[in-house]
């Protein structure tokens, strides 16, 4: 899968600690859906939290701290996910559905982190196929011994 243009040339490091951020009705009012940069929670943590640059997708986060080329990634909370970022997107659903509130950016879940091996240990083996006891021979089911 292509990085996009925004990527190339950072460096992604996966985040171990939690950062709470609170969003306020002045960052629902006024928001973009479907903009990783202008969303709810995008606005919030430039505001708050002082990032140089926020991108903001449906289950991960990656932020910049610092005028270094460093985006820190950040796998989003259930609430944030749920509340926030789908009723955005959803362009059947209102902004007033976001309530604010604190929300949070949770470290990286072990499973899918950076640079993990994710090749399987024993490649090229299979699950044996289990016998059912029967077959089905047009309409007529019929018992066989296999």
């Amino acid at each position: 899968m292509a990085r996009p243009d925004w990527m190339v040339g950072k460096k992604i490091v996966d985040s171990y600690h939690t950062v709470t951020i609170n969003i306020r009705q002045r960052d629902i009012d006024g928001a973009t859906p479907r903009d990783g940069r202008d969303c709810v929670a995008g606005r919030c943590v430039l505001r708050t939290l002082d990032a140089e640059v926020v991108y903001f997708y449906r289950s991960k986060a990656y932020v910049q701290w610092d005028d270094e080329q460093v985006m820190v990634r950040y796998h989003l909370s259930r609430d944030l996910q749920k509340k926030v970022i789908e009723v955005l997107d959803d362009p059947h659903r209102p902004n007033s559905e976001i309530q604010p509130g604190l929300y949070e950016l949770q470290p990286v879940p072990p499973r899918q982190r950076l640079g993990l091996d994710r090749t399987p240990k024993n490649p090229g083996t299979r699950a044996k196929r289990v016998d059912r006891g029967h077959r089905v021979m047009g309409r007529v089911t019929a018992a066989y011994r296999g």
